[in-house]
């Protein structure tokens, strides 16, 4: 099967117990988990609106996310993005902040996104770069 680099976000290889755990006989030799941008906007979008009554709210206006700005652990999330907020979970969360485009502004100097996204979360164990992202 082909994959457009591009669009993978997430790889993660799962050997012994954990691909036959979740796979049964077929994880034996391990499993490799390949998972695209849009999949993991799908799931931090759907962890977000679960864990913040506020977020979930100016979603449900917005309809998309791409106005708002995501900031973890006060680091601005650029470009690709979409793993590095995937992978926080109910483990690692810590709280999500809503802030106004003005304060973006004040901050961080953002002027093309209305809302911020500010998060904090533990930073994954297992997170390539991960000082970097989180």
């Amino acid at each position: 099967m082909a994959y457009d680099a591009n669009q993978v976000t997430l790889v993660n290889v799962l050997t012994d117990s954990d691909a036959i755990k979740g796979y049964g006989t077929e994880g034996v030799d391990g499993v490799v988990l390949i998972e695209s941008k849009s999949f993991a906007r799908k799931r931090y979008v759907r962890f977000f609106r679960k864990i913040s009554a506020q977020y979930d709210s100016i979603y449900n206006v917005a309809n998309t996310d791409t106005v708002f700005q995501y900031i973890v652990n006060d680091k601005v999330q650029k470009r690709d993005f979409a793993g590095n907020l995937a992978l926080i979970d109910e483990a690692n969360f810590k709280s999500l902040e809503i802030i106004n485009a003005d304060e973006l502004k004040q901050r961080y100097g953002i002027t093309d996104k209305l809302i911020e996204i500010l998060v904090r979360a533990q930073r994954p164990d297992n997170s390539y770069n991960g000082k970097k992202k989180f």
